[in-house]
């Protein structure tokens, strides 16, 4: 159950990838009750994301979505 989860949402940097993130979780939204989203876009696809914002969505967010895009 979902009810109350915060959700990291962490976009790669590639084109479209934050739209498919914010789909999934509107899609999320509308079947539990969530408390609401973290909005991180790591900026480059190539590399992962950085140890900060890793360490970010570890403390406030109790699932993480990524996806990549083009």
């Amino acid at each position: 159950n979902l009810d109350g989860a915060m959700v990291g949402l962490l976009a790669n940097g590639k084109r479209n990838a934050d739209k498919l993130l914010e789909a999934v979780y509107t899609l999320l939204d509308e079947r539990y009750e969530l408390k609401g989203a973290i909005r991180v876009n790591k900026g480059d696809a190539s590399r992962p994301a950085p140890d900060p914002v890793v360490e970010e969505l570890l403390r406030k967010c109790d699932l993480v979505i990524t996806a990549t895009g083009d």
